[in-house]
């Protein structure tokens, strides 16, 4: 006996693929959301750390090369004598990426955004302003890495940075 291919209706097929993809684009949007807030608390905490010289508001949310990278600046700016308050202004969204889990067995992610800030530096034992900028536009590349379910900041590289004029 002769088995005949199994056609489905253009519309059935259409349909499948349509619902397969809505339900790609929400696991991604739930990705999106999780990392949107954990950007604002980063952006939150450094802003914190850079005034009071403590990175313990980060609690586990950074990896460990990430907390090393932020303590040698923030000691640097320590020894400098300089403090640094700054706020966020504005931030958009630009890309988020799915970095798989190739490079070091952990799963990653990338989100790239453009962020607005006023940031002020300060001299630490006078008080007085040393240098202020408003409107500083930077283009950031934030990456995540997933350890035992937790995402954490692995790294926060500028792409691009605007002075306004």
């Amino acid at each position: 006996m002769r088995r005949m291919p199994l056609k489905a209706p253009w519309w059935l097929m259409l349909a499948l693929c349509l619902l397969l993809g809505a339900g790609g684009c929400a696991r991604h949007a739930e990705n999106e959301g999780e990392f949107r807030e954990l950007i604002r608390q980063y952006d939150q905490r450094l802003a914190m750390a850079f005034d009071t010289y403590d990175l313990k508001p980060f609690g586990q949310s950074l990896t460990a090369s990430h907390f090393n990278r932020l303590d040698h600046r923030m000691t640097g700016m320590k020894r400098a004598g300089q403090k640094m308050e700054s706020r966020v202004l504005a931030i958009e969204f630009l890309e988020f990426k799915d970095l798989g889990d190739k490079q070091l067995g952990f799963p990653r992610f990338r989100v790239k955004t453009r962020e607005v800030w006023n940031v002020r530096h300060i001299d630490a034992r006078t008080g007085k302003v040393v240098k202020e900028v408003k409107g500083l536009v930077y283009e950031l590349s934030y990456e995540f890495e997933q350890h035992d379910g937790v995402w954490q900041v692995d790294a926060v590289e500028v792409l691009g940075q605007k002075i306004p004029s």
